[in-house]
This record gives C-alpha cells, sequence and structure tokens, in this order.
C-alpha cells in the first residue's frame, strides 16, 4: 500500500474497535445523562437559591449541555445504523467533540450551583475548582488520543507527521490552559466580569461547536457509501483535526467560567452619635489646658 493510500471500509470493520457498535451504547448513555440534566434544570427552577446571578450562569451551562447531549443521542442513533464502517468512524470521531464540551459545561455548572446555595466552605469549591482542571486535562488528551486513533486506522500508517501535530497541539493548549489558571489567580479585580463573559464564551462555544459539528457529521452520514471505499485524504484529516482543535479552544473558556466564592467586605460599624455642649455633654473638642 502506498504513502498516500487509504483502507476500504471493510478493513475498517475488521479492526478490534467497531464504532457502529459503540454507538448504540452512546445512545444509552447520552440520552440518561440528559435527563438527569433535565431533573438539575428543574430543580434549579422550583429552588430558591440565595444567588441569583450565580443560579442564572449555573442553569445558562446547564441548559448548554442538555441541548449537546440530546443532540449526541440523536446522532449516536444514526451511527448506530450505519453499515459502512469508515463513514461510521469518521462520523463518531466528529461528534466526541460535542461530549468534551458538554461534561465540561455540567461540572463547571455544578461549581455555579454550589456558589448560588451557598451551603459549602470555600474547601469545598476549592476541590471542586481542581478536580475541573484535571478533567480539561484529561479531556484534552483524550481528544488527541480519539484524533490520531482515526487518522491510524483510516490511513493504516503509524505515527505520521499529522498525528505528531494532534499530539504537539494538544500539548501546547495544556501549557496554554496552565498559563490561564496561573493568571486566575490574579484577576481579583474584575473576577465578576471576568467570569460572567467566559460563561457566556464557553455556553455559546460549546452550542456554535455543536452546530458546526452536527451538520458536518450530518453530511458524513448522508454522505454516498461510495466515496467510503477508499476516502480522500484531505477528507481525513480535516476529520481529525476538526474534531481537536474546535473543543479544545472552547474548553480554554472553562478555566475562566469556574465559579469562585466571593468575599464579602465587612461592613463597619456606625458611629455612636456625639453629643452637644447644649444637650448638656461634653464637647467635642475639649479646650487643651
Amino acid at each position: 500500500m502506498g504513502p498516500n493510500a487509504t483502507i476500504s471500509a471493510t478493513d475498517v470493520c475488521q479492526s478490534n474497535w467497531s464504532p457502529v457498535a459503540t454507538a448504540a451504547g452512546w445512545v444509552s448513555f447520552t440520552g440518561a445523562i440528559a435527563a438527569f440534566i433535565f431533573a438539575g434544570i428543574t430543580f434549579l427552577l422550583a429552588a430558591t437559591p440565595t444567588r441569583p446571578d450565580a443560579a442564572a450562569r449555573g442553569f445558562k451551562l446547564l441548559l448548554t449541555a442538555f441541548f449537546a447531549f440530546i443532540t449526541l443521542a440523536y446522532m449516536s442513533a444514526a451511527i448506530a445504523g450505519e453499515r459502512v464502517c469508515g463513514r461510521a468512524y469518521t462520523a463518531h470521531t466528529i461528534i466526541g467533540g460535542i461530549l468534551a464540551t458538554a461534561v465540561i459545561c455540567i461540572v463547571v455548572a455544578l461549581s455555579w450551583v454550589l456558589v448560588s446555595f451557598g451551603k459549602y466552605t470555600q474547601e469545598a469549591l476549592s476541590f471542586l475548582r481542581y478536580l475541573i482542571y484535571f478533567a480539561l486535562t484529561l479531556i484534552a488528551v483524550m481528544l488527541a488520543v480519539s484524533s490520531t486513533g482515526y487518522h491510524r486506522a483510516i490511513t493504516n500508517h503509524g505515527l505520521t507527521a499529522s498525528d505528531t501535530g494532534m499530539i504537539i497541539t494538544s500539548g501546547a493548549f495544556i501549557l496554554v490552559g496552565i498559563a490561564l489558571v496561573i493568571l486566575s489567580h490574579f484577576r481579583a479585580a474584575l473576577v465578576e466580569k471576568w467570569q460572567n463573559a467566559c460563561v457566556n464564551v464557553l455556553a455559546a462555544g460549546t452550542l456554535l461547536n455543536l452546530a458546526v459539528t452536527s451538520i458536518s457529521a450530518g453530511l458524513v452520514v448522508s454522505s454516498d457509501s461510495k466515496d467510503w471505499g477508499h476516502p480522500s485524504k484531505g477528507l481525513i484529516e480535516a476529520s481529525a483535526w476538526g474534531a481537536l482543535i474546535p473543543p479544545l479552544i472552547v474548553l480554554l473558556a472553562a478555566i475562566g467560567a469556574i465559579a469562585t466564592m466571593q468575599k464579602t467586605p465587612p461592613v463597619p460599624a456606625p458611629a455612636p452619635p456625639a453629643e452637644s455642649a447644649a444637650e448638656g455633654g461634653q464637647p467635642i473638642n475639649p479646650p487643651s489646658a
């Protein structure tokens, strides 16, 4: 097989992992998660939080994640009925970015829900914050594994320059994320505006990635099966990189969107009223001897 050759859909079906079989499990998994998110949204609507602004941000992210998981369930059901493994593998790789951004939206929303009710200490919120940092790093690594694994399976090659570029890109995004984490500890003066903007970017970026990814996967699934006997190299490269870069960009916004416990400055006690000399009290500034 030449350096630019691609394997057929039949060869992909003979690999040790089947995207078609996996998609059937995704339908149940994503549908169940969407149901839990809907229950959380209902709880927020019925409760009376102590910080409505924080609850509103959590609600916004939960609603975004809900639509993402509903879309994932639908796309997974479409892939589960595939008969062309190369086409199924491509669509399955593309929609992986939706799962990555939706999961982060859930955990970031949880941080705002904790703050909105004010029942948890700063220690609990700090633990959740570092847990989100760990999840972001793990998701970045898994996105690189998914994209490079797809690229190698379709092209039937070992580690290529494109695969190395994906790994380096993911590492670069992790380093940028670490820099943003360090920078986030020096933003106290603009914390409210910064967090609100990052929440909006995270929600909007997730929905934008959801729209582009859904349309792309839909075009892949609806394409002619004859085109997937030997798919073009450009399509494979675009699918692999497209499943990696947009989610990584969206995930960077999650670093600034995580809730923090705002410290309310102490209110000074009012000074006691001074008695005037006319009222029989001591003068405010008694004369010196």
